[in-house]
């Protein structure tokens, strides 16, 4: 469950430097740091759901 959304994090930096390939390197190094921001989420939601779901199960 948390390697599922830690892969799901990690889908979106690599997304956006994979789309960014043609641009400036400016403009890559902004869009790389804006897609850390759902990545961190991403990640927060999964310790989220793993706690709701397994750990405070009961």
């Amino acid at each position: 469950m948390l390697g599922l959304f830690l892969l799901l994090g990690l889908v979106a930096p690599a997304a956006a430097i994979r789309f960014t390939r043609a641009r400036k390197t400016v403009a890559r190094v902004l869009w790389t740091l804006a897609a850390c921001v759902p990545m961190l989420a991403v990640w927060l939601l999964g310790l989220f759901v793993f706690g709701r779901v397994f750990i405070m199960s009961c």
